[in-house]
């Protein structure tokens, strides 16, 4: 009995193959996983992206209507000068406010 039988060696070759099977479909289980959360990472890349752009685009969007309400305030100063009383303070205020849009443009865009 202390010999190898044949059987023996036949089941022992079946267990290696079921083990190597299993190891087998684990592995491309995983696979199977990671290629099902591949598109989740590249929406959220591109959601990231696409948050990032919106901020600029907000940020570019307040200081334009900074700048419009500065040439607005100018304008109506001009109006005003011309319809009433020709105030240079009133003037010299809208120049002030346009001067200081315009400087903040230059000094963020050189």
């Amino acid at each position: 009995m202390n010999g190898i039988t044949a059987d023996q060696v036949i089941s022992a070759a079946a267990v290696l193959l079921s083990l190597m099977g299993a190891a087998v479909a684990v592995g491309n289980f995983a696979e199977v996983i990671r290629r099902w959360r591949a598109p989740e990472k590249a929406a959220r890349g591109r959601t990231d992206e696409n948050t990032r752009r919106l901020e600029a685009h907000e940020k570019a969007i307040r200081t334009l209507q900074e700048g419009q309400q500065a040439l607005c305030a100018g304008v109506v100063a001009l109006l005003e000068h011309e319809m009433h009383d020709g105030s240079p303070r009133k003037m010299s205020k809208a120049r002030d406010q346009i001067d200081a849009y315009l400087n903040g443009l230059i000094r963020k865009n050189p």
